[in-house]
């Protein structure tokens, strides 16, 4: 397991559609500011992997696919009064063999879930910036997370965080899914009103909730969505748990820290909170991603000043 270090994290770093060249720029300009580690996204929309819904009804005008033949038609001679003439329709056949329950042995099945992306970088880089991967799965279903959980590549992303686009997924993330971080994105207005109730579970349940600062840089309507969403967890968890990341995928969306905690205090979090949102928060989440993937025997140690004098001498002197 990696060792968190100390320092300012982003948690949501987009290299998809980054060159080699560009990505080392990014991780330079990730240093240059004082961050010391950086999680790269893993982006899974489960609602658009299902494709299109059939429509129930029919169209007007357009002929569907009668499934039994008509009834054919011969020349009969006058002699012949009643004669019974069969048509076979064989729908076993007709659907095709029943796919196998069974996983045959010896072929490999496709996993749904992309395997995390790895990447060339110079030990100059690496040296003075940890690098950890992260997938953000957007769904609507509860079930949906079903078809996941126990994919090879799912479990090999250290960092998992979902991006519910229902009330139901919501709810069922706050209140029941093992996920670390929460996250809305902007592009969009928010599809559901945040319950105040279901905030208060996930934050005792110890998950947090991710807001992109990039989306106040990109255009004017993503600005006004983050707007209203971090307005809305203002008003239904008063911003708890919150983590501002970049979710930059150029170099030019990445911001100092100085700079993201006067956004913080625009978009109505405390001076504490603003502070909180890059480095106890972010912190405090990947220490909950390597426990739900190690087990719960985790520790966070800590070096004293003074190693030979037990904690609790020195406690009493400052005091004194």
């Amino acid at each position: 397991m990696q060792s968190v270090p100390y320092g300012y994290i982003d948690l949501n770093a987009d290299f998809s559609k980054l060159t080699t060249k560009e990505i080392h720029k990014t991780l330079n300009t990730f240093i240059q500011y004082g961050y010391k580690v950086v999680a790269v996204n893993t982006y899974l929309d489960l609602d658009s992997s299902q494709g299109p819904k059939p429509s129930k009804q029919k169209k007007k005008g357009i002929p569907t696919e009668d499934p039994v033949p008509s009834p054919p038609t011969y020349n009969i001679p006058e002699n012949i009064s009643l004669v019974a003439v069969n048509t076979y329709l064989d729908l076993d056949s007709s659907q095709g063999p029943k796919p196998s329950k069974q996983k045959k042995k010896g072929i490999p099945t496709e996993d749904s879930v992309p395997s995390p992306p790895t990447y060339n970088i110079p030990e100059n880089i690496s040296l003075k910036i940890q690098i950890v991967s992260r997938i953000t799965v957007k769904y609507s279903d509860p079930a949906q997370i079903l078809k996941i959980k126990d994919s090879k590549n799912f479990k090999q992303f250290q960092i998992f965080a979902v991006q519910p686009s229902t009330v139901n997924a919501f709810s069922h993330a706050c209140s029941t899914l093992d996920v670390d971080l929460i996250s809305f994105s902007c592009e969009e207005k928010l599809p559901f009103s945040v319950s105040r109730k279901m905030y208060q579970v996930a934050v005792q349940r110890g998950i947090h909730f991710e807001i992109c600062y990039t989306t106040l840089i990109v255009s004017s309507d993503t600005r006004i969505n983050c707007i209203q969403t971090c307005h809305a967890l203002s008003i239904a968890g008063k911003s708890h748990n919150m983590i501002l990341s970049s979710g930059a995928s150029h170099p030019i969306h990445i911001r100092s820290p100085h700079e993201i905690q006067s956004v913080a205090l625009m978009l109505g979090l405390s001076h504490v909170q603003a502070k909180q949102s890059m480095e106890a928060h972010p912190k405090s989440l990947l220490l909950r991603a390597y426990g739900r993937k190690l087990g719960k025997t985790l520790f966070d140690i800590q070096t004293l000043d003074d190693p030979e004098q037990p904690p609790s001498l020195k406690k009493l002197k400052m005091e004194e």
